[in-house]
C-alpha cells in the first residue's frame, strides 16, 4: 500500500509542486490550502504524515498542530513544517508543540523526501511495537484471566456445593476451614474485578484533561504516616513485620489518599510476595527539590532488564516457576496512577538478587 501524505500550503504553485514530487515518488497525495481544510482531510483519510507551511490564512500551521495533538485519532501523525523563516518565534513554537522537524524554503528535493521517509518509517516502527504489545497482551489475557478467575471460583463453588450436600456431617473445625476458603476465594475474585474496573477508570481519566485536573487538586497530608501504615499492615498480614525497615521523611503529596494508598499497597505486596521470609525489605524516601521519591527494595527473585522493559497490564513472568497469583495488573495500575499525577515510576532489578521500585510524586 502506498504511503499517504497530506501537503498543506496556501500558495497553490508550491503546494502542487510538492504534491507532484511525492506522486512521482509513489505516494498517495492529498492537498489542503489551510489548517482547517487539512484537519478535515486528515480525519477522513488519516495520512501517514503531514507536510505543512506555518503562515496560512483561516487556520495557520501551529493552530492545526495543536488541534491534531488534542485529537486521539490524529495525534500520532507526524507533522513536518516548511518555513521561509526557520529561526522565527512561530517555528520554535512548532517544535514545542510536537512538530517533527522544520525545513527551510527553498528546500532540497532529496532532503525533503529523505526526511519524510525517515518519519514514516519511525511511525511504522512505533505502530509495530504497539501491535506487538497488543499481541502479548492478548496472549497473556487468554492464558492468565481464565486461570485467575477459575481458581478462586472453583474454591467458592466446590466448597459451597460440598457444604450444601454434607452440612450435617461436617464438624465445626472443618466447617470453619471451608468457609474460610470460600471467603478467601470470594475476596480474590472481588479484587480481580475491582482492579479491572479501576484500570478502565484510570484509562478514562488519563484521556480526559478535565478529569485529570480535578483529581490533581487532591492532597495527601502526612503521606509518610499513610505509607508506613500500609506497609506495616501488609507485612503483618503475611507474618513479615520483622522484615520491614522504614525510613520516611515527613511530607504532604499531590495525590489523593485512595490512589496514594493503592500504589504503595501494590508495590509492597509484590515485595513481600516475591521475597522469602527473613529477607529485609527497605522502605525509604528522599526529597529532591519539589519531588518526593519513595523507594521499596527487596532481596527477592528479581527481574531481568528484558522483563522490566516488558512490564505492562496483564503481563506476568515465570508463572509456572513462581506460582504467583494475580493478573499482573497491579503494576500497570501503579504506573497509570503515577502518570496521571505527573510523577515518575522506575524499577531497578537484578535476577535472583534484588528489586528496587521508586515512585516519585510532587510535593504539595
Amino acid at each position: 500500500m502506498k504511503p499517504k501524505i497530506l501537503v498543506v500550503d496556501d500558495e497553490t504553485e508550491i503546494r502542487e509542486n510538492i504534491a507532484k514530487i511525492f506522486e512521482l515518488s509513489n505516494y498517495t497525495v492529498f492537498q489542503a490550502q489551510d489548517g482547517l481544510e487539512a484537519l478535515q482531510i486528515a480525519k477522513k483519510y488519516n495520512p501517514d504524515i503531514i507536510l505543512s507551511d506555518i503562515m496560512m490564512p483561516i487556520m495557520d500551521g501551529l493552530e492545526m498542530l495543536g488541534k491534531l495533538q488534542n485529537d486521539p485519532s490524529l495525534s500520532t501523525i507526524p507533522v513536518l513544517f516548511l518555513s521561509a523563516r526557520v529561526s522565527d518565534k512561530n517555528t520554535k513554537e512548532g517544535l514545542k508543540l510536537g512538530a517533527e522537524i522544520l525545513l527551510s524554503k527553498p528546500f532540497d528535493i532529496d532532503d525533503l523526501i529523505n526526511n519524510v521517509e525517515i518519519r514514516i518509517n519511525k511511525k511504522k516502527q512505533r505502530e509495530k511495537h504497539f501491535k506487538d504489545k497488543i499481541e502479548i497482551l492478548q496472549s497473556n489475557l487468554s492464558r492468565t484471566i481464565p486461570h485467575e478467575i477459575r481458581t478462586p471460583l472453583n474454591a467458592v463453588l466446590g466448597y459451597s456445593d460440598f457444604l450444601i450436600k454434607n452440612l450435617k456431617k461436617i464438624n465445626e473445625v472443618d466447617l470453619l476451614d471451608m468457609l474460610h476458603e470460600i471467603n478467601t476465594g470470594g475476596r480474590r475474585l472481588q479484587r480481580i474485578l475491582d482492579n479491572f474496573l479501576l484500570y478502565a477508570n484510570l484509562q478514562y481519566i488519563n484521556n480526559s484533561d478535565i478529569e485529570k485536573q480535578k483529581i490533581n487538586q487532591s492532597i495527601l497530608y502526612e503521606a509518610n504516616v499513610n505509607i508506613e501504615d500500609i506497609v506495616k499492615l501488609s507485612a503483618f498480614e503475611m507474618d513479615r513485620l520483622d522484615d520491614i525497615e522504614i525510613r520516611l521523611q515527613s511530607c504532604d503529596l499531590r495525590i489523593s489518599e485512595m490512589y496514594g494508598s493503592k500504589i504503595i499497597y501494590e508495590i509492597i505486596e509484590n515485595a513481600l510476595k516475591f521475597s522469602q521470609k527473613g529477607n529485609k525489605i527497605l522502605v525509604y524516601s528522599e526529597i529532591i527539590n519539589t519531588d518526593y521519591s519513595i523507594h521499596i527494595k527487596d532481596k527477592g527473585i528479581g527481574l531481568s532488564q528484558e522483563q522490566i522493559d516488558m512490564i505492562d497490564a496483564y503481563i506476568q513472568f515465570d508463572r509456572k516457576i513462581n506460582e504467583q497469583q494475580g493478573t499482573g495488573l497491579g503494576i500497570a495500575i501503579v504506573k497509570k496512577i503515577i502518570e496521571i499525577f505527573g510523577g515518575n515510576f522506575q524499577i531497578v532489578s537484578e535476577k535472583n538478587k534484588f528489586t528496587e521500585v521508586t515512585l516519585t510524586l510532587r510535593m504539595a
